[in-house]
């Protein structure tokens, strides 16, 4: 891949699920690194292995609809950074959106797990704080990496057919970068290990949120 990706100037939209085997989210983000193109955009289906859910596949459309027919426009790339020097030591996302007006929600998803297919991608619990949105982060060791990615929801205002049928959904995902963080990295701004294990799997507070 190295020896094209330079060479890539068009528009491109990654779209994958965040555990697909063919096209590793961790391959692409340190891959992509080097890529041509000024405009990419990323939609990341949460838990799933080579199929998508609706909210992203709908995005297949709106892209060609915008670089093939000028008539969508995508909001920017949301902007993901993660702050390792906290007071507590818990590791905080943070994610600035495009066209605030128009998200429906923000979703903030971490993990400590090294093997991308295996990776449970757990719901930080992003909350609104002033213009940007936020989660902690706490991690169970400083001895495993952290991954971090997130998907902000835009409401979809007009009617349009998936391209394996049926109608598109009220919103669409557009994802952010994917950070990578490595232990050593944690260790040099003083992550402490503040998670515990736990026998509850999930309360379902929120309904079948993270049930794939």
């Amino acid at each position: 891949d190295l020896a094209y990706i330079p060479l890539v100037t068009c528009p491109i939209l990654f779209m994958a699920p965040s555990n697909d085997f063919a096209g590793p989210m961790d391959n692409m983000t340190e891959n992509w690194k080097k890529i041509a193109s000024k405009v990419v955009a990323y939609t990341i289906a949460p838990h799933l292995n080579h199929r998508s859910i609706a909210e992203t596949e709908v995005c297949e459309i709106l892209w060609f609809e915008q670089y093939l027919k000028k008539a969508f426009s995508f909001p920017k790339t949301p902007e993901l950074s993660v702050n390792l020097k906290t007071a507590g030591g818990v590791p905080r996302a943070r994610v600035e959106t495009d066209r605030a007006g128009e998200v429906v929600k923000v979703d903030i998803y971490y993990s400590v797990d090294p093997h991308c297919l295996t990776r449970f991608w757990r719901d930080a619990g992003a909350k609104k704080e002033g213009s940007a949105w936020v989660a902690d982060c706490p991690v169970l060791s400083s001895e495993q990496p952290l991954y971090v990615y997130a998907n902000v929801s835009y409401e979809l205002k007009t009617d349009r057919t998936l391209c394996r049928g049926g109608k598109a959904p009220a919103s669409f995902i557009i994802s952010s970068r994917e950070a990578m963080i490595f232990p050593d990295e944690l260790k040099e701004a003083g992550v402490k290990a503040t998670d515990k294990p736990s026998r509850m799997i999930d309360d379902f507070a929120r309904g079948w949120q993270d049930w794939y």
